[in-house]
């Protein structure tokens, strides 16, 4: 082999160790980004479930029932 051989076959290793290491960054900071964007959901979810709550006991001091119960 010629140096030009050796030098472009030690380019592309390179290359593509550079091309590894940047879909492993990508790929670690979307992992980051659906982590957060879930406890977002979490805490949306928390939050509307509180909502809920407080709207069923408004209506239930009134009178009004917004759930059908169970016929037992």
């Amino acid at each position: 082999m010629e140096w030009k051989d050796l030098l472009d076959s030690g380019l592309a290793v390179a290359a593509f160790a550079a091309f590894l290491r940047v879909v492993f960054v990508d790929i670690a900071e979307m992992k980051a980004r659906l982590a957060q964007l879930e406890g977002g959901q979490r805490e949306q979810t928390h939050l509307l479930q509180r909502l809920v709550n407080a709207t069923e006991a408004l209506a239930y001091r009134q009178g009004v029932r917004l759930r059908k119960e169970k016929e037992t």
